[in-house]
């Protein structure tokens, strides 16, 4: 079981060679692929019209964890501490690493650099 951030959904859109891809390994590793319900939030944000055919092809091939109570707890506490340490990442970013944390699970993510400053939580990242 793993996370998967929005970098690694974007990349696999963008890439002409979807082969090359973070996810398309993940996925050739048979491993259960999750989204958190902040993910899909930021792909539908971002994406136009013409695109949500793909993204809802992708979606329906994912698990997606929603973003309830506890999620909302754990991220709090996680921001909180971001403040005291001035090491502030963006609250979306919070919100999906608190989901993994959460479910026990590590986040596959092409940005280590916001991620790797929450406390606790594995990343995996691209060979």
């Amino acid at each position: 079981m793993v996370l998967i951030d929005t970098t690694v959904l974007i990349e696999y859109f963008r890439s002409q060679d979807k082969t090359k891809t973070f996810f398309y390994a993940l996925a050739g590793r048979n491993e259960v692929i999750y989204v958190s319900a902040i993910t899909k939030f930021e792909i539908w944000v971002g994406n136009r019209p013409d695109q949500h055919e793909f993204w809802e092809n992708l979606f329906a091939s994912l698990k997606t964890i929603p973003f309830g109570e506890l999620e909302a707890e754990k991220a709090g506490g996680i921001q909180q501490t971001l403040i005291k340490t001035n090491r502030q990442i963006g609250i979306s970013d919070v919100m999906i690493g608190a989901t993994a944390l959460v479910h026990g699970m590590p986040i596959a993510t092409l940005n280590a650099k916001h991620f790797d400053r929450i406390a606790g939580l594995e990343l995996l990242q691209k060979a």
